[in-house]
C-alpha cells in the first residue's frame, strides 16, 4: 500500500488520497528466465500504463508457474482482480478499483469505509473518484465524514513542501464526470474483470454519482 508520512498521521486507515493510491512497484526478472522473450516488452510497457496492486498476486504467480497465470480463471465470480503484468499488456483506458473491504473485516473498529475509481484521461493523466464514510472528519487531508472527492495525479503528488497540497477537491467538473462515466462504462463491459462485478453494489455507487446510463457511446478498448 502506499502512505503519507507528510500529513503526521498514517492517512491510509482513515481515508485515502493520491499518494496513498498511487504505490510504487518495483519488479527485476531476468530476461533469461523469462518463459515468453515477449513478456519484457509487455512488463516494460505496462510499467506506463494504471496499475494495481491486486496486479501483484497474479503476476508472482505467473513467474512462479512458468509464465502463465489468469486469476479469472480460479476465483469466484465478483471478486475483483488483478492481471499477469508479465502478459497482459494494460490498455489506455483501464480502470481499478480501490476499497478497504478486507480491512474492514480484519479490523473490528475500523474508523472508516472508502471506496475509489481511478482511470486516465485522453491526455494520459489519472484521476480518481474517491468516496469517503467515515466516523470523524478527517483534518490532516481536509475531508469531511461522508463526501465525494476527485484525486489529481501527476505534478500536483510531486509538491511534499506544500503540507496543504491535497491534490483533491470536492467538485466533480462536467469533463471530470464524462471521464467516470466512461470508467463506469469500462467496469460493465471490460474482459479484464469477472463477471459481477459491473452489477455489484459497489460500482452501483459510482452509477449513482455520475448518473452513468448504458447508451453505448463510450469504446471500450479491452
Amino acid at each position: 500500500h502506499g502512505e503519507d508520512p507528510f500529513k503526521g498521521k498514517y492517512i491510509r486507515l482513515y481515508g485515502l488520497n493520491s499518494n496513498i493510491l498511487h504505490a510504487a512497484h518495483y519488479i527485476y526478472y531476468p530476461k533469461h528466465l523469462m518463459p515468453n522473450p515477449a513478456s519484457a516488452d509487455i512488463m516494460r510497457k505496462n510499467t506506463q500504463q494504471l496499475t494495481h496492486t491486486l496486479d501483484m498476486h497474479p503476476t508472482i504467480s505467473s513467474i512462479l508457474h512458468g509464465g502463465y497465470y489468469n486469476p479469472l480463471e480460479v476465483v469466484p465470480e465478483g471478486c475483483i482482480t488483478g492481471v499477469d503484468l508479465t502478459s497482459v499488456p494494460i490498455p489506455d483506458d483501464r480502470v481499478v478499483i480501490s476499497w478497504n473491504h478486507v480491512s474492514s473485516y480484519t479490523l473490528s473498529k475500523l474508523p472508516a469505509e472508502f471506496w475509489g475509481l481511478s482511470t486516465r484521461d485522453s491526455n494520459g493523466k489519472d484521476w480518481s473518484l474517491y468516496h469517503r464514510l467515515g466516523k470523524k472528519k478527517l483534518v490532516n487531508i481536509k475531508q469531511d465524514k461522508d463526501n465525494w472527492y476527485v484525486l489529481e495525479y501527476g505534478e500536483c503528488t510531486r509538491n511534499t513542501k506544500d503540507l496543504k497540497n491535497y491534490c483533491s477537491s470536492a467538485k466533480l467538473s462536467e469533463s471530470q464526470t464524462e471521464l467516470f462515466k466512461r470508467a463506469v462504462e469500462w467496469v460493465k463491459h471490460t474482459p479484464m474483470l469477472k463477471e459481477g462485478i459491473g452489477d455489484s453494489k459497489l460500482v452501483q455507487k459510482f452509477v449513482d454519482k455520475v448518473k452513468w446510463k448504458e447508451t453505448g457511446e463510450y469504446d471500450v478498448m479491452s
